[in-house]
C-alpha cells in the first residue's frame, strides 16, 4: 500500500493526464460489453484528472 502511496506522490502531472486519457479509451472500448466496468473506469479516469491538475497548480 505504501509503494502506491508513493507512485502517486512522485509521478508527474502529465503522466496522470496520460493515466487518465487510457483509462477514457479503455472506457469506451469496454463500454459496449459492461457499462460497470466502464464507468468505473471513466470515474477513475476524471478522479485521475482531478489529482493531476490540483497537484500541477500546487506545484506553481
Amino acid at each position: 500500500m505504501k509503494k502506491i502511496f508513493n507512485f502517486f506522490k512522485i509521478i508527474t502531472p502529465l503522466k496522470l493526464i496520460i493515466m487518465a486519457i487510457t483509462f477514457i479509451l479503455i472506457g469506451k472500448i469496454i463500454e459496449n460489453f459492461s457499462s460497470d466496468f466502464a464507468m468505473f473506469f471513466q470515474l477513475s479516469a476524471f478522479v485521475l484528472f482531478i489529482y493531476a491538475m490540483i497537484k500541477h497548480f500546487n506545484s506553481k
